[in-house]
């Protein structure tokens, strides 16, 4: 069953779901229904560094929402 899911970014970036390359911040994209690790890729200037969430009954247009900040200078790569 088709599955949807909004990664929130300040800026466009590639989202990552399980490892693969599958859409873009801001933009609602279609997934499987389950569990998911997701994340912006490999520059890890963003917090969390990835995110696991169920998405389970969540149509395109109430998709899950989930949120990424960029780290502040003071953090950590």
């Amino acid at each position: 069953m088709a599955e949807f899911l909004l990664v929130q970014y300040p800026a466009d970036r590639p989202v990552w779901v399980d490892d693969q390359k599958c859409g873009f911040t801001n933009v609602t994209i279609q997934v499987g229904e389950g569990h998911h690790t997701v994340d912006l890729g490999p520059n890890a200037d963003y917090t969390p560094p990835s995110q696991f969430v169920e998405v389970r009954g969540c149509p395109e247009e109430a998709p899950k929402t989930i949120s990424f900040s960029p780290k502040r200078s003071n953090e950590s790569l």
